[in-house]
């Protein structure tokens, strides 16, 4: 077995290097189309000392941003490391390779589990990873939550399927693969949770009056809720409580029908190799093809890997009525495109399961050859995607067009982001980003000096009055003045402001977990101890 396994994991790792190497050939990191990429290596390069604040105020322009309590960010954090040991460029490079490997590693395990075959396996993991979609998010969209997720989909997907299957043992890894999930972006969330209420309901539909079937589905998907809710309610539950403390910026709301395609739109952008296209890619369209053509040539379980991919396809365009859902909480997805992930996902699954029903008939060498035969397919048209944008320009600005390792720790420094800023800061942003200190309304000269976790200034004030500093509130914003913690209050600005005396003073600004953070993180660690401890009890015992 293990001398079986050294050739797959070589193969891996080589692949995993040629992704890296497509991505930055020349070492250095390219923004297209927007900032994404400094606001995802900023938001990495921050999380020093997350684990003492939630706020940061060494990264983000020095404004004391709260990124990390919105933005996910447990299955990003071992970029941080790479990124102080390599730099943040080449750290990031990195990062990517391991990324690209595990995402590898999860689809090959997570088919080798679900139909017990070597050649299928590897073929599953080759077009899976280098498909279009992840490519686009990769190279183009610097989609880094949702690269992120495609990790946990596969697995996720075998222990739902197991549990559907009355194999009720299943739902901890289920509850497990989801939470990981949750911990890499909430979007996908919303996309991969309508996929399995779909999947939860038609098991309902198909096993009609096998009550004690729905019986044990129903207790199954209770435990699986209620354990999500708990392994992540270090996410949400500080989340939410800033959320419900004062009002805040949301991320952009997209309109739903002008930033989607329709379906003739999208199979036609589908033709070109361009990864800015929001597209589905040359093979995935071919696959979709097949899947109409076939689809009633297959057993049960290839139908419902068909239909969901194209049920997938019509949400992934305006050809569903997006703009009855505008004025909704679905419009946290922003436009449609977002399904392709999952076209594509049940797109590739339904185009190895139907391969592997022929080749059971087929000798191991033709199983080889065809399985090299289509991932080298796979992988030269990513090889193509990339070569093309290469040469494509970007609308970023000159001066912030290429990151190094030697340019990166400056911009990321002083890199502005203002989702989830207070509202009331919105309007003084330029102000607050400016760094102007204000005593009694009035701009002072009052010089910053920062930490990871801290802000500070040495004021010398002429007259007593509100002392408005340049850092944004937040529950659990913490002031101290010549060392004593004095309490503070939301400015007009929605920055910290203190009453203050007049004379020399030396003012710090943290931010701290609340009572009720603290306590979110450790109902999840215990959640996380427990469930570890059953699998593992589980596990020992059989």
């Amino acid at each position: 077995m293990l001398r079986r396994q050294v050739p797959v994991q070589l193969l891996f790792i080589a692949l995993s290097m040629l992704y890296v190497f497509m991505l930055a050939p020349r070492g250095v990191l390219t923004p297209r189309d927007s900032l994404d990429a400094y606001f995802h290596l900023t938001r990495i390069q921050a999380l020093n000392g997350v684990w003492q604040s939630p706020i940061n105020f060494f990264e983000w322009n020095h404004v004391g941003n709260a990124t990390s309590l919105f933005y996910p960010w447990l299955t990003v954090a071992i970029g941080y490391p790479l990124f102080h040991f390599f730099g943040v460029v080449h750290g990031y490079l990195v990062f990517m390779g391991l990324v690209t490997y595990a995402t590898l590693l999860a689809a090959y395990v997570s088919y080798s589990k679900f139909r017990h075959t070597e050649w299928p396996a590897i073929l599953f993991a080759l077009v899976y990873t280098f498909s279009f979609v992840r490519a686009s998010n990769v190279l183009y969209r610097w989609g880094v939550g949702e690269f992120m997720a495609m990790i946990f989909i596969p697995p996720l997907f075998l222990a739902f399927y197991a549990v559907l299957k009355g194999h009720w043992a299943s739902w901890p890894y289920a509850a497990l693969w989801f939470s990981l999930i949750i911990y890499s972006h909430v979007l996908s969330v919303v996309i991969i949770g309508i996929n399995l209420l779909v999947l939860f309901l038609t098991a309902l539909v198909v096993r009609w009056g096998a009550w004690s079937y729905w019986r044990q589905l129903f207790l199954r998907a209770v435990q699986f809720g209620l354990t999500t809710l708990l392994l992540t309610m270090a996410y949400w539950g500080p989340m939410v409580e800033q959320q419900l403390y004062q009002p805040l910026n949301r991320p952009a709301v997209f309109n739903m029908v002008h930033a989607g395609q329709s379906l003739p739109q999208l199979l036609n952008s589908s033709l070109r190799l361009d990864v800015r296209s929001y597209a589905l890619g040359v093979f995935l369209l071919v696959v979709l093809v097949g899947v109409v053509l076939t689809i009633w040539f297959t057993d049960w379980v290839g139908r419902t890997m068909g239909l969901m991919a194209l049920v997938m396809l019509v949400l992934s365009s305006t050809t569903f009525p997006w703009g009855l859902l505008q004025n909704t909480p679905v419009n946290i997805i922003q436009y449609p495109g977002r399904f392709l992930g999952m076209v594509m996902f049940w797109g590739v699954l339904y185009l190895v399961y139907m391969l592997e029903t022929h080749w059971q008939t087929w000798h191991v060498p033709i199983q080889a050859v065809t399985t090299i035969s289509i991932g080298a397919i796979a992988v030269g048209l990513f090889v193509g995607s990339a070569r093309a944008l290469w040469h494509t320009n970007t609308i970023i600005p000159v001066n912030m067009a290429w990151i190094t390792n030697d340019n990166a720790p400056a911009r990321l420094r002083a890199f502005n982001q203002r989702d989830y800023y207070p509202v009331r800061a919105v309007k003084y942003a330029q102000s607050i980003e400016a760094h102007e200190t204000l005593l009694n309304d009035q701009v002072i000269n009052a010089p910053l000096h920062y930490s990871q976790t801290a802000a500070s200034w040495q004021v010398h004030l002429r007259e007593d009055g509100r002392l408005d500093l340049p850092v944004l509130r937040f529950k659990g914003t913490r002031t101290w003045v010549d060392g004593e913690l004095r309490s503070s209050s939301a400015s007009p600005r929605g920055t910290a402001q203190i009453a203050v005396t007049k004379g020399a003073h030396r003012i710090v600004v943290a931010g701290s977990y609340t009572w009720f953070a603290k306590f979110s993180i450790l109902m999840s660690v215990i959640t996380a101890g427990l469930l570890g401890t059953m699998l593992f009890m589980r596990k020992h015992r059989a």
